[in-house]
């Protein structure tokens, strides 16, 4: 990967703490199966862009897709801490 070569200890950081990021989301989408369906039919519109060759269609889909990935996993994880701090 370009920047475990470019000198740039801050680069490479910033990089690894997204690749934690997805991983974490990752999870969450694996473990809910309507964030899993939601994401699937996302993918697929991404897909579907591509294959049509229409870059900015592709790229305001991904944009719409990682803000609505990031909204759905941070309502559930409220949504869980709310459940927990009731429980106690």
């Amino acid at each position: 990967c370009f920047h475990d070569h470019c000198g740039s200890g801050r680069l490479k950081n910033t990089v690894e703490n997204l690749r934690l990021q997805m991983e974490i989301a990752l999870i969450e989408v694996a473990q809910s199966p309507d964030l899993m369906e939601s994401s699937i039919k996302e993918h697929k519109q991404i897909v579907d862009a591509l294959v049509n060759q229409s870059s900015e269609i592709a790229s305001e889909v991904m944009r719409t897709h990682i803000r609505s990935t990031r909204n759905r996993i941070w309502n559930r994880l409220q949504r869980e801490s709310a459940e927990k701090g009731a429980g106690q």
